[in-house]
């Protein structure tokens, strides 16, 4: 069992790796093009009378391009395993300031309910990435419910044993904070709970979105003193 538990890891950082290498290059290669594309609309802008129309074409074509060169950054700190700015954050802050766009996101057949441990520790985490991730669990989710249901959100202190991370091989024993997300949906086979991880890997048909749901932990480590 500790075997094919090892040779399931192996396979699996390897993969991981191999999708990273790909997406740093394709990241790489997107940003010069965006280059390109950001000097000759600031060339533009610079001819055009504010508040013209025309103006106003070229302003949200550089905002577009400013959201593609974040998704380049995003795939590159992926590629890298680098996790960008890490601020010390109360998560319960987080999920409460989401809640609005959370709702707004979802149809009004879906009930939103939170479910917050009241002394929960602060962790160590990127804030861009976990609204990211909160905000895309909860679209999953309502794809998901297409005829209403109810979506909670969670969270909790854990601590966790030497004992009880055997199955993890990037999780190192210690106290942590868990983000459980949940609905009521369809849920999720045998088949797609195995892959659900993967970075690019999605169950929608195309042009439908990206991603799968329905039931998600987030744990993530508390802040160490040393």
């Amino acid at each position: 069992t500790e075997l094919t538990r090892t040779e399931e890891a192996l396979r699996r950082s390897q993969k991981m790796d191999a999708v990273g290498q790909l997406s740093g290059g394709i990241a790489h290669d997107f940003n010069n093009i965006l280059g390109i594309i950001f000097g000759n609309l600031e060339l533009l802008a610079e001819q055009l009378e504010d508040g013209s129309s025309d103006k106003k074409f070229v302003d949200n074509a550089l905002k577009g391009a400013g959201r593609a060169a974040e998704l380049t950054h995003k795939l590159l700190g992926f590629s890298r395993h680098h996790h960008g700015s890490i601020d010390q954050v109360n998560v319960n802050e987080l999920v409460n300031n989401m809640n609005t766009l959370i709702a707004k996101s979802l149809t009004g057949t879906i009930c939103v309910e939170t479910n917050l441990q009241d002394d929960v520790w602060n962790v160590d985490v990127n804030v861009g990435d976990f609204e990211d991730a909160l905000l895309n669990l909860a679209i999953n989710a309502r794809d998901v419910m297409p005829g209403g249901g109810r979506l909670t959100i969670e969270s909790r202190n854990q601590t966790i044993q030497d004992g009880h991370v055997q199955d993890y091989s990037d999780v190192a024993a210690g106290n942590y904070v868990v983000i459980c997300v949940s609905d009521t949906g369809t849920g999720m086979s045998k088949e797609v709970r195995e892959r659900v991880f993967e970075p690019f890997y999605t169950t929608k048909e195309i042009g439908k979105g990206t991603g799968s749901g329905s039931y998600t932990h987030l744990t993530l480590p508390k802040k160490r003193i040393v």
